[in-house]
């Protein structure tokens, strides 16, 4: 099933998995066939699994992957120049790239190493920027774990067709199709559907396999009944099962950033890098972290709602500032990152750690939570603003979609917006529709995820933190609901009610036994006493003894007080275990994942 492959580098083994369509469809239909996969893959049982969504954007991917001129782009591909990345110059793309390689090198790989890791990504560097740098650090520090290194790097890919487009003899794919034989098999019809597909008029394309990656996942995107090339629905649907699959009994970490395709609603599975892939991610049950590499600045404001304004002008300028240089913000990753930290976050982006409910979170007492959920600030909210409402998570999502299309709409050469006024689209709104529509559903359906969550490489030590917090295998939910709290209240208090009542039981019945003993060996006393000093006074001491003890008795069978005190006690050990089974989500309170 799996083919060696040549490494030209000298780094360690490498294998290819070629699929076609049809295989990948059945692989993905079953727990069984995907492990089968997986143990042809020969990967080792991991700890962790780290899922990097494509992430584009970057000028290596402008000028590699975007061909012609700015009127020749599609509207998923809107407000991208060629050749320019959306920065305003390359000191900062710069500095972006050496923040995200830092990152990798200082959390992701670490982690990865101790955790015996499965990191899925891309295999072609120049449509990913997260794993481009995955593997150019892990290049860099590949000598600190020899040829075998602990974890699993899966690099995968659908553009096929890109492949075929790169005319480098010397290219890397070129050489690992030499070395499959199940990928010349299906040569001649992929080069056939690409000659089909531009009439024989083929775009040159730089796009080529990843030199340092481990194990490469290549699915050909042939339809099997209508025989065209780029359906890539059939490998977006392996990567999902395979990722649900494995966050089954494992914890796992998606992770995105850049620039993603923005398709129509009925289009969007077809884009491995659109905000549809990592929402379907997210409710599989996977934590999801968008990283911002943007220097965002520090706002003031005394309520959410002054916060949300605030931002919002501040982001205007940014993107005005970008379109003054000629360029319009396409990292809506970044974007949505940074907007998440402002409406549940306090818009500090080097403070990750204090809103992202990791590991420094201060408690909160049960009255105070149920006090604050009241108030409608969230049970364990702990900031100095209160969480977003759901109205203002939507306006904000529908502003930010269309806020990405604004720009693009002033990049817009004006012979395409000649030709759409003449099919009667005048409007920015009209022009980009159902794109606006589509991005406004994926960001308000992510930012309203309770699997969630973001973080500013700025703050690399907030990143560390919250990356070792989201990898645990936890079934804590973020926060108990407000009928949760009440019914927690209630079951502390009948606690409380029968440990009381326990107690006091507890206190008769040994008063009891005690005076029943005490007696017991006053009479005992007397008793001998008698033998040696008869005495009247003596007899009728023991004669009150005796119906003392009889009546105490009596009454100790009565009151029944340790029967009680056991039963009371049975009953609030059983209603405390039942509390901490539902507060750490086990047993008949486990959590199953939902989709």
């Amino acid at each position: 099933m799996t083919e060696e492959v040549p490494d030209d580098g000298g780094g360690g083994r490498k294998r290819l998995l070629f699929l076609t369509n049809s295989q990948a469809e059945l692989i993905s239909g079953s727990s069984a066939s995907l492990q089968k996969m997986l143990d042809a893959l020969e990967i080792p049982r991991p700890k962790l699994v780290i899922n990097l969504l494509v992430s584009q954007g970057s000028t290596d991917y402008v000028t590699n992957e975007i061909l012609g001129e700015l009127a020749a782009l599609g509207k998923a591909d809107a407000g991208l120049m060629p050749r320019r990345g959306p920065f305003a110059g390359p000191d900062e793309e710069r500095q972006a790239i050496e923040m995200l390689d830092h990152f990798m090198a200082t959390v992701i790989l670490p982690l990865a190493a101790q955790t015996n890791a499965f990191v899925l990504c891309s295999a072609c560097p120049n449509t990913c920027m997260l794993s481009s740098s995955l593997t150019r650090m892990f290049s860099v520090h590949r000598s600190t774990w020899g040829r075998e290194p602990p974890f699993t790097v899966l690099s995968t890919t659908a553009s096929i067709s890109k492949l075929y487009q790169n005319p480098d003899e010397t290219s890397v794919w070129r050489g690992v199709r030499r070395a499959s034989r199940a990928w010349r098999q299906r040569d001649r019809k992929i080069l056939e559907l690409v000659h089909a597909k531009f009439d024989d008029e083929v775009p040159i394309y730089h796009t080529d396999l990843d030199p340092n990656a481990m194990i490469y996942l290549v699915v050909d995107t042939i339809h099997p009944k209508r025989e065209r090339l780029g359906d890539k629905k059939p490998f977006n649907r392996l990567m999902n099962e395979l990722l649900r699959y494995l966050a089954e009994t494992l914890p796992c970490l998606t992770i995105k950033t850049g620039h993603s395709d923005k398709p129509s609603l009925d289009k969007a599975t077809q884009h491995a890098s659109s905000l549809g892939v990592a929402m379907e991610t997210m409710l599989s049950g996977s934590p999801l972290l968008f990283l911002d590499m943007r220097d965002r600045p520090l706002i003031e404001a005394t309520d959410r709602e002054m916060l949300i304004s605030a931002a919002k002008v501040a982001y205007e300028k940014h993107c005005m500032s970008l379109l003054e240089a000629g360029v319009a913000e396409t990292f809506d990753s970044m974007s949505i990152s940074y907007f998440h930290d402002v409406l549940f976050g306090d818009g500090d982006i080097r403070n990750t750690e204090t809103h992202q409910g990791a590991k420094g979170r201060k408690l909160v007492y049960l009255h105070e939570a149920i006090q604050r959920a009241e108030e409608g600030r969230g049970a364990t909210h702990d900031g100095k603003f209160a969480p977003a409402t759901v109205q203002q998570i939507n306006q904000t999502a529908l502003w930010l979609a269309t806020r990405f299309f604004l720009d693009a709409w002033e990049l817009l050469p004006a012979s395409v917006k000649q030709e759409a006024a003449a099919a009667g689209v005048t409007s920015m709104m009209s022009y980009y529709a159902d794109n606006i529509t589509a991005l406004s559903v994926h960001i308000r359906t992510i930012l309203n995820g309770r699997n969630f969550h973001h973080v500013n490489l700025h703050d690399i030590d907030g990143a560390f933190r919250l990356v070792g917090e989201l990898v645990k295998l936890d079934r804590l939910p973020n926060e108990t609901s407000y009928q949760g709290l009440l019914l927690l209240r209630s079951a502390w208090c009948e606690f409380d009610g029968a440990m009381m009542n326990a107690n006091k039981y507890k206190l008769r019945s040994k008063l009891i036994f005690f005076m029943h003993l005490v007696i017991s060996v006053t009479i005992i006393i007397i008793g001998n006493l008698l033998l040696v000093f008869p005495s009247t006074q003596l007899q009728h001491a023991l004669y009150g003894l005796a119906t003392f003890i009889t009546v105490l008795s009596g009454l100790d069978s009565l009151l029944n007080p340790t029967r009680r005190w056991h039963q009371l006690r049975s009953m609030a050990c059983s209603m405390e275990a039942t509390i901490w089974m539902y507060r750490a989500r086990v047993g008949r309170f486990q959590q199953v994942s939902s989709v």
